[in-house]
């Protein structure tokens, strides 16, 4: 089967090209074309970028392609051949009865303990299946659904590697029912992956910094390891509850698979939330535990179970998932007092499973008390613990003219080699002027500690960019990102200036230009993150164009 991946692309090439010459007049479409050009002083950061998105519409058929050309590309492989141009390609038909689609599967289930399949350009991401998928609505409150396709997942054993280095061929089947009720909604799936892991992938994950890539340094420190075929099997079973003003989901799923080179094991992903809205609270409780340590899972993207924050500075620190041993907390509060004002809260505390049996997992009290305190987190050390605590209050001014966003971060986390501990400051504020201009500002400061067991780093980071908003016609911004660092032995201070240029000619053309310097970091999407080289002294182009 995987010898023949292609096959199905071929199908579908060759419909979209029968149906498009014989109802080109019948039908509905939308087409996106997006650039990006990118010319600096570092190659690496030299790129040619263009992203095709053809969006098709005839009756109860729709069809989605995606073609795309880098060379160079920032992340991910740039296209050297044909093949590589043709990225994604599905076409779906639904009626009342059923939803088929072939091609490129994207579909979640639940929180996605199992299945959840996405694309992300950014960080150069998809974990899709190409084969084919249906949903039958059996009664107007059950529905049946099935899967069966294939892939050679492309990932990296680290975030600051711009290239795929390891590659898991997968023969995927699943299927399942879901069920609403009244007071409740629940699903269950089985799914069989069959996986192959070549030998070049599996010495590669020996450079793993968890209890993985412990195994595998152990169980081939003298040998080369072997091509390795493994047959998972995964029970998936999820429901919600509404109890008036309370809603809770749980969700957990049982993962038989082998170790490589070695016996059949166990290991399970849980899921838990709780929202509760009263007395204009709204507030989340969220709870993981993914215990899959000798599993490399690729269609599954669980929850992340902390906040992802937007800010420039402390998005720097985010916190990389390691989705197959985690134990996680989250709590966020929402206070709405007027228009004026809102309070929001979030407090996110994860670790390690450690496997010895000596050693007792920390308990709820203890990171109920580490929420509170915010001391250091010595005690937990040996689960490579992370806390991230946020508070921020918002809003508009009771003429609506100003808007205002103040927050504070507190970040500190256990990463192998070093503890990090940043507290960052960021803010925003936005200025309705006359006629629909508007002037924002957006100021944000962070310092930062580095323990390497070495000398200690400390980093003051201060961003700033200011921007203008004219009609919304085009949108004028400066960007101004300082960074120091500096410990017993070096001082280094950096800066990275630029401006942006955004054009809106027409509601379905856009034009940006940027002009100067950027830094780079960590870009992540549901937890996975790809480190983005610094960009210096050179220009961007970005266009998107709608037809």
């Amino acid at each position: 089967m995987l010898k023949n991946k292609f096959l199905i692309s071929k199908i579908l090439i060759f419909i979209f090209v029968c149906l498009f010459s014989t109802i080109y007049g019948q039908l509905d479409y939308g087409i996106n074309y997006e650039i990006k050009y990118s010319n600096g002083e570092l190659d690496a950061t030299d790129i040619f970028e263009n992203y095709f998105d053809i969006n098709i519409y005839y009756n109860n058929l729709y069809i989605y392609s995606l073609l795309t050309y880098k060379n160079p590309s920032l992340i991910g492989l740039p296209t050297k051949n044909i093949d590589d141009i043709y990225n994604i390609l599905y076409l779906e038909y639904s009626n009342s009865n059923m939803q088929f689609q072939i091609g490129d599967i994207f579909q979640s289930y639940g929180s996605g303990l199992s299945m959840h399949t996405y694309e992300d350009r950014i960080i150069d991401y998809n974990n899709a299946p190409r084969g084919v998928s249906m949903l039958y609505y059996f009664k107007d409150n059950i529905d049946l659904f099935a899967t069966i396709g294939t892939n050679t997942f492309k990932t990296r054993t680290n975030p600051s590697i711009t290239e795929p280095n390891l590659f898991l061929d997968n023969e995927i089947f699943l299927a399942g029912f879901s069920y609403q009720a009244d007071s409740y909604d629940l699903h269950y799936l089985s799914m069989i992956n069959n996986q192959r892991i070549n030998s070049e992938t599996i010495t590669n994950m020996m450079s793993f910094s968890n209890e993985y890539g412990s195994y595998l340094s152990e169980r081939f420190e003298y040998i080369v390891p072997p091509d390795y075929n493994m047959k998972v099997l995964e029970h998936n079973l999820g429901a919600t509850f509404y109890l008036d003003a309370l809603e809770m989901y749980f969700e957990k799923s049982w993962v038989f698979h082998n170790k490589i080179g070695d016996e059949r094991t166990f290991g399970y992903k849980y899921y838990f939330s709780s929202y509760l809205s009263i007395s204009d609270y709204s507030i989340l409780y969220e709870y993981k535990n993914y215990n899959t340590p000798y599993y490399y899972s690729v269609f599954s993207n669980p929850p992340i179970v902390f906040k992802e924050n937007s800010s420039t500075l402390i998005s720097r620190n985010l916190h990389n998932v390691d989705f197959s041993n985690e134990v996680g907390h989250h709590l966020t509060v929402n206070k709405t007092y007027s228009n004026q004002i809102n309070i929001l809260l979030s407090a996110a505390f994860a670790f390690n499973h450690l496997y010895n049996e000596n050693i007792s997992q920390p308990g709820f009290g203890k990171i109920l008390k580490s929420f509170i305190s915010l001391t250091n987190l010595n005690e937990f050390e040996q689960f490579q613990p992370y806390r991230q605590v946020y508070f921020e209050f918002n809003g508009w001014s009771k003429n609506d003219k100003l808007y205002y966003k103040v927050g504070i971060d507190n970040y500190f986390e256990f990463s192998p080699g070093k503890i990090v501990k940043a507290k960052t400051y960021p803010t925003q504020f936005i200025f309705k002027l006359t006629k629909g201009n508007s002037f924002s500002a957006y100021l944000e400061y962070q310092k930062k500690y580095l323990l390497h067991y070495s000398p200690m780093e400390v980093r003051n980071s201060l961003y700033f960019s200011p921007s203008y908003n004219h009609y919304g016609k085009w949108i004028v911004s400066f960007f101004s990102d300082f960074d120091e660092s500096k410990n017993t032995s070096f001082s280094i201070h950096e800066e990275y200036l630029g401006v942006d240029i955004t054009y809106y000619i027409s509601g379905n053309n856009i034009i940006s230009f940027f002009l100067g310097s950027q830094k780079g970091g960590l870009v992540c999407a549901n937890g996975t993150c790809v480190l983005q080289p610094d960009f210096e002294n050179g220009f961007k182009i970005t266009s998107r164009i709608i037809f």
